[in-house]
């Protein structure tokens, strides 16, 4: 999805429709929120594995000075730590393989079934049989991840709770710590943790975790300033279209028509989206007929009144012959 939407990106936005630049604009917003959960997701196991790692580095001081008490509150602190961690790679598994979260998901999948349900009136927007298959499958994939990302979820909640059990023992062993310190360099290389005893490997093992984890970060904000600037360029495009839509006027371009001037693609957009073809025959007919009747009245011969003269009667023209 981000290859797909990257290649779009960098497309040249002014060949292309406005309602496509709209579903691309979309398409990103989506991506940087599933951006940013997953930011969340891993800033937050990053705390809870330094919270970890702390707690193990004091144990390490202090594991030949504990009493019995202590001893049971470690061996707790381990069993909630290994609980957490096996929800943890579940989850990292399932989120590995679909990274959106299922909110994220359920839009998807409600678009994508009103892309196969809703017919548009329009029927050249109508999808071929090849895309129509392709929708499908989409929608029966969907299905599937947002059942897998579900289960994600859960394992996500037993962790924070294994997480949080784990924080109270670990504030029982502050409570309980003797004043007495190991000394550190007498404990020797172990290879695992088994019951109350830690080793350093395993401090080294979670620090290198907690690394790995900050790669991460770094990579999801690179990713998401560069779908945040493509979204930027999508904006400035679309807030273009729309003050060049705004400035043409549907007369003007009327007006075009009937006097036969020739029209440019933008312009002839508008027409098709707000005007009216059949209002410019009307146009054209009143034209005409305003053009007729200024002949007419230019044609009529006019008299002044100096060529104006009386009418004689029959005594006075016998008086000018005599």
């Amino acid at each position: 999805m981000n290859e797909i939407l990257e290649n779009q990106a960098n497309d040249d936005f002014k060949d292309m429709e406005f309602e496509d630049i709209v579903g691309l604009k979309r398409e990103l917003q989506r991506e940087i929120e599933s951006n940013e959960s997953r930011f969340k997701e891993f800033l937050e196991d990053r705390r809870n594995q330094i919270d970890i790692v702390k707690t193990l580095r004091e144990m390490m001081k202090e594991v030949d000075s504990m009493d019995g008490e202590r001893k049971n509150l470690l061996s707790e602190f381990n069993k909630y730590r290994k609980k957490a961690e096996d929800a943890r790679k579940t989850r990292d598994l399932v989120n590995k393989l679909v990274p959106p979260p299922s909110d994220i998901l359920e839009k998807w999948i409600v678009k994508n079934y009103e892309n196969l349900t809703v017919i548009n009136n329009d029927l050249t927007t109508v999808p071929t049989l090849e895309r129509e298959i392709d929708l499908f499958k989409k929608f029966l994939e969907l299905q599937v991840c947002i059942k897998r990302k579900r289960e994600s979820e859960k394992a996500h909640l037993e962790y924070v709770e294994n997480i949080t059990a784990l924080r109270e023992v670990a504030k029982k062993l502050d409570i309980q710590r003797e004043e007495k310190e190991k000394n550190i360099s007498e404990m020797g290389e172990k290879s695992e943790s088994e019951g109350n005893v830690v080793s350093r490997k395993e401090i080294r093992k979670i620090s290198k975790k907690i690394t790995s984890i900050d790669k991460k970060l770094d990579s999801l904000k690179i990713e998401r300033n560069e779908l945040k600037k493509n979204l930027a360029n999508i904006k400035k495009e679309l807030k273009k279209k729309n003050t060049v839509n705004k400035k043409i006027s549907i007369s003007e371009i009327k007006n075009k028509i009937i006097e036969g001037a020739v029209l440019d693609t933008s312009e002839f957009d508008v027409l098709l989206k707000q005007g009216r073809l059949n209002d410019i025959g009307t146009h054209k007919e009143k034209k005409n007929d305003s053009k007729n009747r200024t002949n007419k009245k230019r044609k009529m011969r006019r008299f002044g009144n100096t060529k104006r003269k009386s009418r004689k009667g029959n005594s006075a023209a016998l008086r000018e012959n005599e």
